[in-house]
Formats: C-alpha cells, sequence, structure tokens
C-alpha cells in the first residue's frame, strides 16, 4: 500500500532524490553552527564564521510555482549576499507581488510570489555560507550517501563533545533521534518505534528522544522487557541542553579501550546495525582540542546514532546526517 506517499506523487523523481540531499546538508550546517557556538561559551579559541547564503525550497505543493532545490538568494531589491538584514526581513514580510530571484538548476529565474494555499506552498531550510578556512579547531565535512534530518541532536552532540574538554559521554554508548535547528530546538522525526527498538537491541546505556514524539517513544520503550528498560534509560528532550545536562550527572561505564576499533568493551565499540542501517557522513575535528587519547564516533540508523568514546587521537569523529529549518 502506497497511499502513504500521496504527498510525493506531483514530485520529480529528482525532485525525491534532492529533498534527502538538502536535508541533509542542512543538517550538517544546523549541527556545526550550534555545536561551535555552545563550546566558545566554554572555550573562546573555538570559533565558526558563517552568514546566510540564501534560502532552498525543500518541499512544493501541486500548484507552486517553486521547485525543490529553488535556492533564493534576492528579494526584490534585497540580494542576501550584499543586504542580509532587508533580505531576511523581505522574506518574512513577503506578500504576492514580489519578486523572488532564484537559481533553478544552474540558471537564474525570476518569480513572482503568490501568497500560499492550500494548494499553493513549500516548505525550506536556511542555508549557510561556513568559513572552514577560519575555523578553530579545523573542521572536515566528507561526502555521505545518507540523507534526512533525524539524527541532527546527537550529531550535534558528537561534534559538541569533540570540541570541549570535558568529555559529556564518559564512555557510555549514548543512542538517540531528533532534527536540530540553529538555536538547538530538537525535532520531530519519522519511525520512532523503530529507533527504540534497535537501540535497545545494540545495549545503548541512554535513548534521547524528542519531546514531539514522546508519546510514540515511550510506548515503544514500556513495550520492552523489564530487563533492557534497566538496561536503557529512555531520555526525553526538548533542546540540545536537555541531553547535555542530562549526561552531567549520568553515572558514567568506566572503560579502558585501547584503540577506535576493538576493546574489552567490544560491545560498546561496534556500530549500530540492522534493518534500518545506512551509511553516515564523517566531520573531522583534529587534535589538539580533543582531550589527549580520544575520539569521538557516531554510526546512523535513519537517524538513530550512537555516540562514543574511544582512544585513538588520529581517529576522526564520525557524525551522521539532520535538521530542518523554518
Amino acid at each position: 500500500d502506497t497511499s502513504d506517499y500521496s504527498a510525493y506523487n506531483h514530485l520529480t523523481s529528482k525532485e525525491e532524490r534532492t529533498m534527502g540531499s538538502i536535508s541533509h546538508d542542512s543538517s550538517v550546517m544546523y549541527s556545526l553552527i550550534y555545536a561551535y557556538k555552545e563550546a566558545a561559551k566554554i572555550d573562546s579559541n573555538v570559533k565558526l564564521d558563517y552568514k546566510l547564503s540564501g534560502i532552498k525550497v525543500y518541499y512544493r505543493s501541486v500548484n507552486s510555482l517553486f521547485r525543490v532545490g529553488d535556492f533564493i538568494y534576492k528579494i526584490n531589491d534585497f540580494d542576501v549576499n550584499n543586504d542580509i538584514e532587508n533580505f531576511v526581513n523581505a522574506y518574512n514580510t513577503k506578500k504576492t507581488g514580489d519578486l523572488f530571484y532564484i537559481i533553478r538548476d544552474g540558471e537564474e529565474k525570476c518569480i513572482t510570489y503568490q501568497n500560499f494555499t492550500d494548494d499553493n506552498w513549500y516548505t525550506f531550510y536556511a542555508y549557510y555560507d561556513i568559513n572552514y578556512t577560519t575555523a578553530s579547531p579545523r573542521i572536515k565535512v566528507n561526502s555521505a550517501t545518507s540523507g534526512g534530518p533525524s539524527a541532527g541532536l546527537l550529531q550535534t552532540l558528537s561534534i559538541f563533545n569533540r570540541l570541549t574538554t570535558n568529555d559529556y559521554t564518559m564512555g557510555l554508548k549514548i543512542a538517540g533521534t531528533g532534527t536540530i535547528d540553529v538555536s538547538g530546538n530538537v525535532g520531530a522525526i519519522g519511525a520512532i518505534k523503530q529507533k527504540v527498538i534497535t537501540a535497545s537491541n545494540n545495549n545503548a546505556d541512554i535513548f534521547f528522544c524528542p519531546k514531539a514524539n514522546s508519546e510514540e517513544g515511550k510506548s515503544a520503550y514500556d513495550s520492552l522487557s523489564s530487563s533492557k528498560r534497566k538496561k536503557m534509560k529512555f531520555v526525553i528532550v526538548e533542546k540540545f541542553s536537555d541531553a547535555t545536562n542530562y549526561l552531567k550527572d549520568a553515572p558514567a561505564r568506566i572503560t579502558e579501550p585501547t584503540s577506535c576499533g576493538e576493546s574489552d568493551t567490544d560491545s560498546a565499540r561496534k556500530t549500530v546495525s540492522g534493518e534500518y542501517a545506512r551509511d553516515f557522513v564523517r566531520i573531522s575535528v583534529p587534535p589538539p582540542f580533543s582531550p589527549p587519547g580520544t575520539c569521538t564516533s557516531s554510526s546512523t540508523t535513519s537517524g538513530l546514532v550512537c555516540a562514543i568514546i574511544a582512544t585513538d587521537p588520529s581517529t576522526s569523529a564520525a557524525c551522521p546526517t539532520t535538521s530542518k529549518y523554518g
């Protein structure tokens, strides 16, 4: 039965693929921006320069003049490249008749905006230009084949943990899901039931669940055996700070791993696998900002992430995909 997917029938196959790329790219942007911003409050040496570069259409209704992937960079006379403040104000106060300048398939076009109706609307992500050359510490984002915003929370936690001298994970195997935005808000995702069960089956110590998914997530958690519930704590979060505040008081599981591979806590080092497993993006933050002899890694199962501490200063931090804005 494919009736649940009727909302995508009017999209081209290219647009559907583009949606995954957009949510993935924006997720990485938001995770980097927020993780660096929060880490900078702790360490003034941490810095990441960025600016708004435009707005990308993520989804469109049947009769919208816009297409998935359209990049809005100018509204009337206000170009985001030289007048960000007025561009943002023009977008927030947009009205019928405004001229939207976009880039579509490499070509510049102008669309006369029409106020949203039931069959004429779109959703979007804000896009940012990040200056990787001036970032402190340096950051490298490698390509990935995954898409979607579901792993934003844990992705941000993995980066943040690497940027600070305090190890927030304390050797615990942490799983979770949820989108993230540049203000640190954790948003709803899909397939929460499967993610809770998969985390438990892979011996996670903690599962972070978005507040928006808490009812279904808690129901899935309550369906687990008592021994599994005792093993894995179920924690509801609405903001990134909810997760870090919880971890500050979480009991640490002390381990003595010897590398980022197998160790005496072998099960805690293995990536999550199973029916929902897929690829992940690696985000590398080189020393010296990580604690001596440590590295952070994450693996994703369609937005389910495990953040684990191991010990190899030459190994890159690994983070998955995620997050929606607007």
